[in-house]
């Protein structure tokens, strides 16, 4: 059995103290991050000049620092470990990791405009999720169910932003691929699974494809862990049955008022049809105070029209938190 060098040790030690300390708050704070992995590249670069670190090591080393440098937006640092690795690979499953991390990479550096929604971020991003899709599934045929995983976690992540009703329909092949990795491999990151159903269910129900979306929350519904998603699961699937049974009448008041917002939701371009649905919502829901607020408005000649507050397209509503690759 060959002994690993001193060096070896000394730089997997370092790193693994970086991380755990990264992990704690109160020692997060002492850190000059940049500094401390500006230091660890060098030692890296060095052993492998000297000839004390051989391709694969050289390599692995790398990339466990890229990781850390793409969690916490160094990406000056995180180039410099990707223009580093000495190629080509000779590993299949550290190659797709790098084309995933790539991907990343190259979404990440447009820095403050990263979550903007102008054409120009949004290009880049579907330029990114692209290019991570096509690694992806590629990479089904020939890497390690930790790989796939890896590279299902950074699709997911690079997707979030495109979650909004307007975009969504862009990345439904990416959630499809994703949901069917993950669900191929039996995979325990039952949460990401569940989110991505619900995601994909979305899509499918604004195509209309109303039994795919009626599969896809089922199976939501299935892997919800902690049933954080249920209550949102649960009322689509009543809105999708409710449009498939046309004779079936809605029952509750929080059922009757859920079908006139589908109805509203497909009037949307019609103002004439939209303003007595969203009116006979809110008599429903809160008859007493929704028709005082009328009479208000009316003894005050407001539209009322003006009662109704749409949702900035450009405001960002953090449903999901992203993931740490593995």
């Amino acid at each position: 059995m060959s002994k690993i060098s001193p060096l070896i040790l000394s730089l997997f030690y370092e790193i693994n103290t970086l991380k755990s300390k990264l992990k704690d708050e109160m020692s997060c704070e002492e850190i000059n991050l940049s500094d401390t992995i500006s230091s660890i590249l060098s030692k890296i670069v060095e052993g492998r000049n000297l000839g004390k670190l051989d391709s694969d090591t050289n390599n692995n080393l790398l990339l466990e620092v890229l990781i850390i440098n793409l969690q916490h937006r160094l990406f000056t640092l995180a180039q410099h470990c990707l223009d580093s690795m000495e190629r080509p690979f000779t590993d299949v499953d550290f190659e797709f990791r790098i084309k995933f991390a790539e991907a990343d990479l190259s979404v990440k550096k447009l820095g403050k405009d990263e979550q903007s929604f102008k054409k120009s971020a949004l290009n880049v991003r579907i330029k990114g999720i692209t290019t991570c899709q096509d690694a992806l599934v590629a990479s089904l045929k020939e890497c390690n169910s930790s790989t796939i995983q890896s590279g299902c976690i950074t699709l997911w992540n690079l997707c979030l932003p495109m979650l909004q009703p307007n975009l969504r329909n862009q990345i439904d092949d990416s959630l499809k691929l994703i949901a069917t990795a993950l669900e191929d491999l039996q995979s325990m990151l039952v949460l990401l699974r569940c989110q991505v159903h619900v995601e994909l269910a979305k899509c499918y129900k604004d195509q209309e494809r109303l039994i795919e979306a009626l599969e896809n929350f089922s199976k939501a519904l299935n892997l919800d862990p902690n049933g954080q998603y249920k209550e949102t699961i649960i009322y689509n699937m009543k809105c999708i049955d409710l449009k498939t049974n046309l004779y079936k009448k809605p029952e509750s008041i929080e059922e009757k008022a859920g079908f006139l917002l589908e109805q509203a939701k497909a009037a949307r371009n019609a103002k004439a049809k939209l303003q007595p649905l969203l009116l006979k919502v809110g008599e429903y829901l809160a008859p007493n105070t929704f028709n005082w607020g009328i009479k208000e408005l009316s003894e005050n000649s407001m539209n009322c029209s003006s009662f109704i507050v749409l949702r900035d397209k450009n405001k960002k509503k953090k449903k999901y938190s992203a993931l740490i690759p593995l």
